[in-house]
């Protein structure tokens, strides 16, 4: 019997991203914080930008805030990275991340060799460390909600412990998302949400009015912290809907 049946294989639905091009995207802007961080961020500081830009009739605080706002915008994107990578590799990637990171936060923290002793291990590198753990915790734990709440509650003693922006709304977050996602979804919402540490430093040379002199934040800026999660929240419900 001859099969005459010609029609042809149903095309696989188009994919709303790829994740495998936002893994290249985030490496080379991850990258791109490393270099602008250490190196071009400390340029800015020490005044040698600052000189030669007002030769080009530049402002001085355009160029420190531009360079600083990119510096910011890096940070969540390298974290994004950690998170995406932890989530397809496991354990064997964060093994070989807590070298690599270990590394990369004493370069950030004693580069200038004068504070051999004094490691505070706050910097935005060590969040992607701490976070990467957290995840694959996660991950682990799928369907135990019994063992993830105090995995949360963990999370946010730490980010307050170690001065990690947002700990105690990032927590909320995470149990609200425990609630609408308990699945796979969950897992990258988890991901994403962890990009909220990083919103201060992003829009923080937007909101500069909400700093006092010494870069703190002033107590009224406080309300601003709920609405990222809530930003956060309705992207991704925007997301989920797009793609059924």
């Amino acid at each position: 019997m001859f099969n005459y049946n010609t029609s042809k294989p149903a095309e696989p639905a188009k994919k709303f991203f790829s994740y495998q091009a936002l893994y290249f995207i985030f490496s080379l802007l991850a990258i791109l914080y490393m270099v602008n961080e250490i190196v071009v961020f400390d340029l800015v500081v020490s005044g040698y930008i600052r000189a030669g830009a007002s030769n080009f009739g530049a402002d001085n605080n355009t160029i420190y805030l531009v360079l600083s706002l990119i510096s910011r915008v890096s940070i969540p994107i390298g974290v994004f990275l950690v998170f995406l990578s932890t989530l397809k590799r496991g354990k064997k990637f964060v093994l070989n991340l807590t070298i690599v990171t270990f590394i990369f936060e004493i370069i950030y923290d004693l580069y200038s060799f004068d504070k051999l002793i004094d490691i505070k291990f706050q910097s935005p590198v060590f969040s992607l460390l701490l976070g990467a753990f957290f995840t694959l915790a996660w991950k682990y734990f799928d369907f135990k909600k019994i063992i993830r709440l105090p995995l949360v509650i963990l999370y946010i003693f730490v980010s307050i412990y170690s001065r990690v922006d947002y700990g105690i709304i990032i927590g909320i977050l995470f149990v609200v998302l425990n609630f609408l996602e308990p699945n796979r979804k969950g897992q990258s919402l988890f991901s994403f949400a962890v990009l909220i540490p990083g919103a201060s430093m992003i829009f923080a040379p937007l909101f500069y009015y909400f700093y006092d002199e010494n870069n703190n934040r002033k107590s009224y800026n406080s309300s601003l912290n709920f609405i990222f999660p809530i930003i956060a929240l309705l992207l991704w419900r925007l997301r989920i809907l797009i793609l059924r």
